[in-house]
């Protein structure tokens, strides 16, 4: 860089001060280096300096707990240079090169050109080497000041991949090391880096994750009505709540659909710590840029979830349905992304005609003739068939349940998953004897009451049958997850049909809830395939194997 050659500022009739301060993050309990410290042990120093001259402070620029390596991170810096520019300002005074600078490059440029340019002169008082443009011009081209400044540049950097190596390890544990907690969490009061509900936030989230799950309601139906019910969104509740948050993809106080659609699609609500997403370009850019989903880090039920799995599933399939709108009547189609052709497997296309409405087999009417028929439904007509066959389902459901209740109240009957947890126990204690019956075996080989072949023979034999019921046992207990989680999955299958029994109407959010596909014959038959199908063939075969 060439440098400037700096004018003698020694006749300047009145100091117009600058003093810079800055702590940054691995020195904020350090008192020596507090910024009140710093503030009095400048002012201190004009005072003593500025004896004969005339001088004022203009302002104190102080950046708490920022690094040095950025400048558009360190907005009092840059507030600074912004009233240097204005020309209020004529001297810059700082602790030491290292608070004001800790990226070698941008002290060269400041030092050597910017500062020169306006005519700023620079004081550090303390360091080595100290540096004063008043006394002497060129003492920042000393030796020592560029190599200060790649000693503190090197700092810099090996502190960053400290700091970096021991966030890693605490992502890899699971703990919350973010500085604000995602929206419907907060941080626990006795451990920053655990997360726990917050109950105001926190009841918003799940009403979210309700509208658009179990009533199908769109992203943008469901900001318009936390906008009409004046909550606040995610980033306005932070800084109610006091905190210094920012969001610049959110202005303002709304909500918006994509706001609401990314709180649906997050997994975190499902008690999953995920974090990584982004990382810093480098120590000194600290521009965000996007990780890879494989490379993030992720530890599942880390904390309190808000949504069930259940409830996930199903927000992901509505927000994944896309419903199509009709442009004259700005409203969603009931049987949009539902209804096939069961003879070639294409969407059947919705047309009007005389004020009723109908579904195509859209292959033949927008592709080829001769690959399927012209077979169509009227729309009230499935709408009728669709609600009975519903309504079916549910009476059959409800039926399940009382029975699935009556197994689970017999006490001479017990599930399944408490016969296998019996067998697990029972295999534990054959085990163990088995390693008791070894033990007492190695001190008959001491004591020469078995001979060496004897042991090995019986060794071999005990730790062979130990391995097998081992692997039996490995098998049943992942048959009971198992079971356990298709039982789960059973309650929540129940409750979402049961959800459903006294409505008279076919809705929207009925159909997205509890069918997966409608397919219609060139006959106009009507086949219907229900969400949890696998569930309820276990829910069928529970109650058969256990009403014997």
């Amino acid at each position: 860089m060439a440098r400037r050659k700096r004018k003698k500022v020694s006749h300047v009739e009145k100091w117009y001060i600058a003093l810079y301060i800055r702590l940054s993050r691995n020195h904020t309990n350090d008192e020596s280096e507090s910024v009140s410290n710093q503030k009095m042990m400048l002012t201190e120093y004009c005072k003593k300096r500025f004896v004969d001259a005339e001088y004022e402070i203009v302002d104190y620029y102080i950046d708490d707990g920022q690094t040095g390596t950025d400048d558009d991170d360190r907005v009092n810096f840059v507030r600074m240079i912004e009233d240097i520019k204005e020309h209020k300002i004529n001297l810059v005074i700082c602790k030491e090169l290292s608070r004001a600078f800790r990226n070698h490059s941008d002290q060269g440029h400041y030092l050597e050109d910017f500062f020169p340019r306006h005519n700023i002169a620079f004081i550090s008082t303390g360091g080595c080497p100290a540096v004063d443009t008043i006394k002497d011009p060129s003492s920042v081209y000393t030796f020592e000041v560029p190599m200060n400044g790649i000693v503190n540049d090197r700092f810099a950097y090996k502190t960053s991949i400290e700091v970096q190596r021991v966030f890693d390890e605490k992502r890899k544990k699971g703990l919350f090391i973010g500085a604000f907690a995602k929206y419907g969490y907060e941080k626990s009061k006795e451990d920053k880096n655990v997360l726990v509900v917050d109950k105001e936030a926190g009841k918003i989230v799940l009403q979210i994750g309700e509208w658009l799950g179990y009533d199908a309601k769109s992203s943008t139906w469901v900001s318009n009505k936390l906008n009409e019910m004046g909550i606040p969104n995610p980033t306005t509740y932070k800084k109610l709540k006091g905190l210094n948050y920012k969001n610049s993809h959110m202005k303002g106080s709304l909500w918006s659909a994509s706001t609401v659609a990314r709180i649906g699609r997050d997994e975190a609500y499902l008690g999953h710590m995920i974090q990584g997403k982004n990382r810093v370009v480098s120590y000194k850019i600290h521009k965000q840029e996007q990780v890879a989903k494989k490379e993030w880090y992720r530890v599942e039920n880390k904390f309190e979830p808000i949504y069930t799995q259940e409830l996930y599933n199903l927000i992901q399939k509505n927000l994944d349905r896309t419903p199509k709108r009709s442009n004259k009547a700005k409203r969603e189609y009931l049987f949009s992304g539902y209804v096939f052709c069961a003879d070639c497997g294409y969407a059947m296309h919705r047309k009007t005609s005389k004020n009723i409405a109908y579904f195509y087999c859209s292959t033949y009417t927008s592709r080829s003739k001769n690959h399927c028929t012209k077979h169509t439904i009227r729309e009230d007509v499935l709408e009728e068939i669709v609600f009975k066959a519903i309504q079916k389902e549910i009476k059959k459901i409800k039926n399940i349940s009382h029975l699935i209740d009556k197994i689970k109240s017999d006490v001479k009957e017990k599930p399944k998953t408490e016969y296998i947890k019996k067998q697990i126990i029972n295999n534990q204690k054959i085990i163990d004897k088995n390693k008791g019956v070894l033990d007492r075996l190695y001190f008959d080989l001491i004591e020469n009451l078995i001979n060496k072949e004897q042991y090995v023979r019986m060794k071999e034999k005990l730790e062979a049958e130990n391995q097998e019921i081992e692997d039996r046992n490995k098998k049943l207990k992942e048959e009971k997850i198992t079971l356990e989680n298709n039982e789960g999955a059973t309650n929540t299958y129940i409750k979402t049909f049961l959800k459903y029994k006294n409505i008279k109407k076919l809705n929207r959010g009925m159909l997205q809830a509890l069918v997966d596909k409608i397919e219609v014959t060139n006959e106009k038959k009507v086949i219907i395939t229900f969400e949890f199908k696998e569930q309820i063939n276990n829910m069928e075969q529970f109650i058969k194997e256990n009403m014997k």
